[in-house]
């Protein structure tokens, strides 16, 4: 029984080492992203995250070492030897040393997707998702030496501690008595193991959605722990079947379809979609943002404007599928890189083939960056053009690619050269860390504050210069233009509401001065493709989660997901759901910090209702979707037998 004992303050010691560490990290997380975003934390509230978020310390470490708890309590005489001890600490150094290292990263990482390090990730270590990783690494590494430092002095207290406690051997009994408690001891802690990992005795294990259940939802990424959410990712494979409701109530307006009931002639106009990279609504002087874009600012007074729109995505390798093929990003997973990507889909592209379009689909990056030429050739994309395709490498940026001026208008030279009509969707680069300017240009860009500010004053200027070139091109006139964004960037600090960490520009724009205004409805990406669909007068059915911000007869929602919650926008309100409860309900402009949460105030429980119906509903469809392989409007319909195409 001593020697249990010995080994249990050895462990315990070890334990509250690292549980020090991670506060430290928290503490450093928490001040760092609140910087960012222009936020003060007084001192009380850190201790609240530091309370609520040792749970999920502790849940993390149980899962990092707990195969070094079985090791190391293994009730025989041979973990004392050698060899045995040797392998077991070195198990627990590079066990939490990688543990330390995801912490620490976590904290460069997170303000660029507002999420915390999941098992994705890790896809672009491994090229998966591209190997720019790798040109960056350096950069972010230079500009972030400071975390470097930290890392390596808790490397070194860690293992100079780990040697001093475990290298001791204990003297083992060999009675049977000795053993027959060391067993039990054993047993109770492989027990008190588990039970870390579950993070307590309730009934469900701890997991990323019941952060939401301690803190609100902008506070639940303070309490989360790295090496929990990417373990706990890991095991986020398969979405959950969910049926809230019979498929027989859906409203057509709920339904994930499109029957156009057109009447007019197919317009055969070209279609030009770009996607600028991180481009929030709040970088842009349109919408008094931090930077300049007078080109922007120029354009869309002559466009229609969508001044409510939101991005349902946080990262690129989300952003695309739901522009150009309505598919949003409800899942942990990127759809791209989930076990649901070789389900039958449509996109903008493969639905106007039979109308004689050819589709490209242009980005200055590397090919195979983030498996977007993969993507978009399985939606029905007839062109890739990557960073290979350009003609010199003089334009390379020494980061991702191609400068997006003149791969702008290397877009304009290819497509002014094919057969009309077209469909081009361009997603730039340049508006990406490491937020860098061509050399040529010296200070031309430079704004005040942060560097995104500077590299989103060059690509407007990179439009300009696009749209000079285009217009006088024989195409331009006959085609419409769309501008939007992947996702937001990090926060500018300028104070960001919760609404502005997700509102990005979703533009039309053509020549004729067809479409002009500004209007207040939601719009969503997922609401792109169908919209054009309809200014072209498609009229076959089709899939499409989204709907047409033309039509006038549904009552208009954004969901969008993160970190384990659903965010569900309408003009007034905003319903956060986990997947099992309602958390949150606020007045967005009434309350644009979310303050208060109105979840149980009475007067607004129709209001709140309206919200959770929908969202289930939309959650719904999108799984039983995604499981069934039902994305295209055919297969949707046989399955669910709801009615026969027209």
């Amino acid at each position: 029984m001593k020697n249990v004992l010995i080994k249990l303050q050895k462990m315990t010691a070890l334990m509250a080492l690292l549980l020090c560490m991670y506060v430290v990290v928290r503490v450093i997380f928490i001040y760092t992203v609140s910087k960012t975003a222009g936020e003060y934390i007084p001192f009380s509230k850190y201790l609240i995250y530091i309370g609520n978020g040792l749970r999920f310390d502790v849940a993390g470490l149980s899962i990092l070492n707990s195969l070094f708890i079985i090791l190391y309590f293994f009730p025989h005489g041979f973990t004392e030897s050698t060899w045995v001890k040797k392998g077991t600490l070195y198990l627990f150094i590079i066990s939490n040393a990688l543990g330390l290292l995801v912490s620490l990263s976590d904290i460069v990482y997170f303000p660029y997707v507002q999420k915390r390090i999941q098992a994705d990730t890790f896809l672009y270590l491994t090229g998966e998702k591209g190997d720019n990783v790798y040109t960056i690494l350096y950069i972010f590494m230079k500009g972030n030496w400071p975390l470097i430092v930290l890392y390596f002095l808790m490397l070194y207290v860690l293992i100079k501690y780990a040697k001093r406690i475990l290298a001791k051997v204990i003297q083992q009994h060999q009675k049977v008595k000795d053993y027959l408690i060391a067993t039990a001891s054993y047993l109770l802690i492989i027990g008190l193991c588990i039970l870390g990992i579950r993070g307590g005795l309730q009934m469900k294990p701890l997991d990323i959605i019941h952060a939401s259940e301690m803190v609100s939802a902008k506070e639940v990424p303070y309490i989360l722990n790295t090496p929990f959410t990417i373990t706990k990712t890991l095991e986020k494979g398969s979405l959950r079947p969910v049926e809230y409701f019979p498929m027989k109530v859906y409203s057509s307006c709920e339904l994930p379809l499109s029957v156009p009931q057109v009447k007019d002639k197919f317009e055969s106009k070209n279609v030009v979609i770009i996607i600028v990279e991180s481009l929030s609504q709040s970088y842009m002087s349109y919408y008094k943002g931090t930077s300049e874009t007078p080109f922007l600012d120029s354009l869309f007074s002559k466009s229609l404007v969508f001044n409510n729109a939101y991005a349902n995505a946080k990262e690129s390798i989300q952003g695309i599928p739901a522009v150009v093929a309505s598919i949003p990003s409800w899942q942990d997973d990127s759809y791209i890189f989930s076990q649901y990507a070789n389900n039958q889909v449509q996109s903008i592209a493969s639905l106007l083939k039979p109308y004689g379009y050819h589709s490209y689909f242009f980005h200055g990056a590397g090919k195979g960056s983030m498996g977007f030429d993969a993507f978009t050739s399985s939606v029905g994309f007839d062109t890739y053009v990557g960073k290979e395709d350009y003609p010199t490498m003089d334009e390379y940026d020494g980061a991702w690619g191609i400068w997006d001026e003149p791969f702008l208008q290397y877009m304009n030279t290819l497509v002014s050269k094919e057969k009309k009509p077209f469909v081009s969707v361009l997603f730039t680069i340049s508006s990406h860390h490491p937020y860098r300017t061509p050399a040529k240009y010296g200070n031309r860009f430079q704004i005040k504050g942060h560097p995104i500010n500077s590299v989103v004053k060059y690509t407007d200027f990179a439009l300009q210069q696009f749209f000079e070139k285009a217009k006088k091109e024989a195409w331009f006139n006959n085609t419409l233009f769309v501008i939007t964004a992947d996702h937001t960037g990090p926060n500018t600090g300028d104070n960001l509401t919760n609404k502005k960490d997700v509102s990005i520009p979703i533009v039309f724009y053509q020549p004729d001065g067809a479409l002009v205004g500004e209007r207040d409805d939601v719009a969503n990406q997922i609401d792109i493709m169908p919209s054009i669909l309809d200014i072209l007068h498609y009229n076959k059915p089709y899939y499409s989660l989204g709907k047409s911000l033309f039509k006038d007869d549904c009552n208009r929602y954004s969901i969008n997901y993160k970190a384990g919650l659903y965010h569900c926008y309408s003009q007034e309100y905003c319903y956060q759901f986990n997947g099992e409860s309602c958390v949150g309900f606020y007045h967005v402009s009434k309350d644009p910090l979310f303050k208060h949460n109105l979840q149980k105030d009475k007067s607004y429980r129709n209001a709140l209702l309206e919200h959770q119906t929908y969202i289930k509903k939309q959650i719904q469809a999108f799984n039983q979707s995604m499981i069934r392989n039902t994305m295209t409007f055919d297969r949707f319909v046989n399955v669910h037998k709801i009615f026969q195409t027209q």
